[in-house]
């Protein structure tokens, strides 16, 4: 009763394959759309779908307006304008609580203003705190970070090329108080 929409993300037109940008699937009528990124080789795969219509889309890319059938794979390649791998990196890390310095679980990770484009989904942490955003340009970017029970905190974050903004979100302090370190990725 399940399909598959997967493919790559090349740059156009060289055709060489682009890591870390983000993917959107959404439903006809969808508020709100659900955002992966592809991985080292530029791959990505949305999986367990009902059959229906859905747009995938990736920043710079025209959409692609799929009719999926069940049981059904479909493979696309989404062409964008060229990419530089080296001009983006990431921001990985977990969101705390101050006063115990356990993990939040569901916070909600939004990303106020940066360097460049960002993924349009606010990712959830897990039950060990932890979140993700790849594919960010290089440059300063500001988060909003939602606590389930309503607390917020506002960090600033350096992303470098090519590497992995490690940080630490305490919530229930200094609205703008992260602990962050930088490591090759």
């Amino acid at each position: 009763m399940t399909s598959t929409i997967q493919g790559f993300v090349a740059s156009a037109p060289s055709g060489v394959r682009a890591p870390a940008v983000p993917v959107s699937l959404a439903t006809s009528g969808a508020v709100n759309p659900i955002s992966i990124t592809t991985d080292r080789e530029g791959w990505f795969a949305f999986t367990q779908l009902p059959a229906g219509r859905y747009r995938v889309s990736t920043p710079g890319a025209r959409s692609e307006e799929i009719a999926l059938d069940r049981y059904s794979t479909i493979t696309l390649e989404l062409a964008i304008p060229e990419y530089n791998t080296r001009e983006h990196g990431s921001i990985a890390g977990k969101v705390v609580a101050v006063t115990t310095g356990y993990p939040i679980e569901n916070a909600s990770v939004m990303v106020l203003h940066g360097a460049g484009s960002a993924p349009d989904i606010a990712p959830l942490t897990n039950a060990q705190g932890r979140f993700s955003l790849e594919g960010l340009a290089a440059g300063e970017w500001r988060l909003r970070v939602f606590a389930p029970s309503g607390q917020t905190a506002t960090p600033r974050i350096e992303v470098r090329a090519n590497e992995t903004a490690m940080v630490t979100v305490v919530i229930g302090g200094d609205s703008d108080n992260c602990g962050c370190t930088y490591n090759m990725e």
